[in-house]
């Protein structure tokens, strides 16, 4: 795990914010992925994704994930999405998903503003 963590701060020095997980869950976000979800770092570990995922992009999210999971090569990589802040507003993101087959079947996340 400590190589994800490597990854996602060399993600932040080259001024992308991006974060892992694994199943349904985060497992580590990088100090730019806390900032855009106005949050701690700290926080991201074991958050469920869907807590930060609007409603109205809940079920593209959960259908994305599970595809993921089934390894669907059909799942798009680059989408935008709605998620909310921890004081609920909401913003639209464009994500880049990539599993990591390398590196224990985790998905890296690399989300911009639109």
């Amino acid at each position: 795990m400590n190589s994800l963590i490597q990854l996602l701060e060399a993600f932040a020095g080259c001024g992308e914010a991006a974060a892992v997980y694994k199943g349904q869950s985060f497992n580590h976000a990088n100090n730019l992925f806390a900032e855009i979800f106005e949050r701690e770092q700290a926080e991201f570990e074991g958050l469920p994704i869907l807590d930060v995922c609007h409603e109205e992009s809940i079920e593209m999210i959960r259908d994305f994930m599970h595809r993921r999971a089934i390894e669907d090569h059909g799942v798009p990589i680059n989408y935008s999405s709605t998620f909310i802040t921890s004081k609920r507003e909401k913003i639209e993101l464009n994500v880049i998903a990539i599993k990591l087959k390398q590196a224990d079947e985790n998905v890296l996340l690399i989300v911009r503003n639109l």
